[in-house]
């Protein structure tokens, strides 16, 4: 679940809605957006020497290709992202001569990618002129000082004398802790779906999926967090989701929030 809460989703289903990343067909096949890859679940094909749980068959990454009567396409983009359309159709009429008479097509598209953005430029700009050390490396947190006082921190690892041992600086900048200085959960960025949407555009042309795209209404397209999904799917609840440039807290940011706050009426 903690995993999960890093990555978000924004997808369409067949009508051209916003969908929950999973496309479903015929004979428990389906299509699944999971942190920024895409898998595909067959029930009938899975078997021992595949490598994947039940009833996952393939994992897709890149490129395009077809499983389990699936067709896929991928992409990768900004945000660590995985851009996938995917395709099944059915023939469920048939002439004398084999060709099929009835096309039936479903379609779903969508992008997951990581959809935290880091405090690390806010807290160098808040901190004032800081030059990072050369092969320094950053880990910026948080920190208390025992008394309920918390700071926003950026700790270094950097290269010891010719290279050979590091040297760690503990806070190197610390900052009494706000919200502006946070790492803050974006989902999927506004620029993140527009470069997705130029990419499924051609994508649909090459399979003919033109009037399919055009349902897409992309000024009101939803992402959510995939933790919040598992969550969600839990309780039984519908999943929390925002308008692109927009984004709810993660569920499971909120729980750590409520469980490690300070304790009121105490130092």
């Amino acid at each position: 679940m903690c995993a999960l809460s890093n990555w978000a989703v924004m997808s369409f289903d067949n009508d051209g809605n916003p969908s929950n990343g999973v496309m479903n067909c015929p004979g428990g096949r389906s299509v699944e957006l999971y942190k920024n890859w895409a898998y595909i679940h067959d029930k009938k094909a899975w078997h021992k020497g595949t490598g994947f749980t039940a009833p996952i068959v393939a994992q897709i990454i890149l490129g395009k290709g077809r499983v389990s009567g699936i067709n896929v396409c991928a992409k990768r983009g900004p945000q660590e992202s995985l851009f996938l359309f995917a395709e099944h159709a059915e023939y469920p009429k048939r002439v004398k001569s084999g060709v099929p008479s009835v096309t039936i097509y479903t379609r779903m598209a969508g992008v997951a990618g990581y959809g935290w953005e880091s405090g690390l430029p806010k807290l160098m700009k808040a901190a004032g002129k800081r030059k990072l050390p050369k092969g320094a490396m950053v880990f910026a947190g948080t920190s208390d000082n025992g008394k309920g006082k918390c700071y926003e921190v950026v700790d270094l690892a950097i290269p010891g004398k010719n290279g050979k041992k590091d040297r760690f600086i503990r806070e190197w900048i610390k900052l009494p802790q706000r919200p502006e200085l946070e790492a803050q959960f974006v989902g999927i960025t506004p620029e993140t779906a527009k470069k997705f949407f130029k990419w499924l555009k051609t994508v649909a042309k090459e399979h003919s999926a033109e009037d399919w795209f055009k349902k897409i209404d992309q000024k009101t397209a939803l992402h959510f967090n995939q933790g919040d999904a598992f969550f969600a799917k839990a309780m039984k609840q519908s999943t929390p989701a925002s308008p692109v440039g927009k984004a709810n807290e993660p569920i499971l940011t909120k729980m750590f929030k409520k469980t490690f706050a300070p304790k009121k009426g105490k130092k």
